[in-house]
C-alpha cells in the first residue's frame, strides 16, 4: 500500500511538472519570445502586408513613394517571408518602428517610408539591415533574447518592410 502511495505522489508531481512546462511555453509563444512553428505562421494577423498609410500610393498601375518619386529601391529582392515578418515586426517592433514601419508618434523612428531608415541610411539589402539592427545600441535588450531575434526572422522582417516601402 505505502508503495502504491508513492508512485502516485510520483505521478501527480510529474503531472504538474508537465503542465507548467506546457503552461509556460504557451505564455512565451503568445509573447512572441519562442521562434514560431509551421502552425504558427500560418495564424499571422493578415494573409497579406498591411500597406503603410501613406507609405505608398498607386496611379497608373506603378507606385509612387510618398514625397514623389521612387525613394528606395533594395539592391536585391528580399528573401524573406513578409508574411512572418509581419507577424514579428508587429509583436516586437512595431510600439517603437509604428504600424507598417510608419511612425505615427514623433517619439517613433519610420523605417519603410522616404524619410524612414531603409530609406536614409540605404539599408537596401538584407545584411545592412540586420547588421544596423544589431549594431543598434537600442536593440540590446531585444538581441539579449536569441530566441526572438534570429537572423531568418531579421530577413523576414526586411521582406515585410520592403513590401511595405514599394506597396
Amino acid at each position: 500500500m505505502r508503495l502504491r502511495v508513492a508512485e502516485m505522489t510520483a505521478v501527480r508531481r510529474l503531472a504538474a511538472l508537465v503542465l507548467f512546462v506546457l503552461g509556460f511555453t504557451l505564455l512565451l509563444s503568445a509573447c512572441g519570445r519562442i521562434p514560431e512553428s509551421e502552425s504558427a505562421k500560418s495564424l499571422s494577423p493578415t494573409a497579406t502586408p498591411i500597406p503603410a498609410a501613406g507609405s505608398a500610393q498607386t496611379t497608373g498601375g506603378t507606385s509612387a513613394m510618398s514625397g514623389g518619386g521612387s525613394c528606395f529601391k533594395p539592391a536585391e529582392m528580399p528573401a524573406g517571408n513578409p508574411t512572418s515578418g509581419q507577424t514579428v515586426y508587429i509583436s516586437g517592433c512595431q510600439n517603437c518602428h509604428g504600424a507598417g514601419g510608419t511612425a505615427t508618434d514623433p517619439k517613433q523612428v519610420s523605417l519603410a517610408t522616404c524619410k524612414g531608415l531603409l530609406a536614409t541610411k540605404s539599408l537596401d539589402t538584407a545584411e545592412k539591415f540586420t547588421a544596423a539592427f544589431n549594431n543598434n545600441a537600442i536593440h540590446a535588450d531585444i538581441k539579449d533574447n536569441p530566441s526572438f531575434v534570429t537572423p531568418q526572422r531579421l530577413i523576414n522582417m526586411y521582406a515585410y518592410l520592403v513590401g511595405q516601402i514599394s506597396g
